[in-house]
């Protein structure tokens, strides 16, 4: 039976730091962008179950394109002044 090597050896910085659990710098947030969900959720410091939540409450509003859903900047910045 082989054992497999889980080591982060020869990943980029940023697949290390998020394997490791913790993940680079956020950049500073443009209300005119729209951000995915995994980013979405970061920037409000929740999880992407919460914020997924929250989007079927209705309780932040989001843009489909195709399959992928967004969440404009301008609800982030809104969604987080509320709390």
């Amino acid at each position: 039976m082989s054992t497999k090597n889980h080591s982060s050896e020869g990943l980029t910085p940023t697949i290390t730091s998020i394997l490791r659990g913790s993940a680079p710098p956020l950049a500073p947030l443009d209300p005119l962008r729209r951000y995915s969900i995994d980013e979405s959720a970061r920037y409000l410091g929740i999880s992407r179950a919460t914020l997924y939540h929250d989007i079927a409450e209705g309780l932040i509003l989001t843009i489909k394109d195709r399959k992928r859903r967004f969440v404009p900047g301008s609800e982030i910045v809104r969604r987080s002044q509320v709390a």
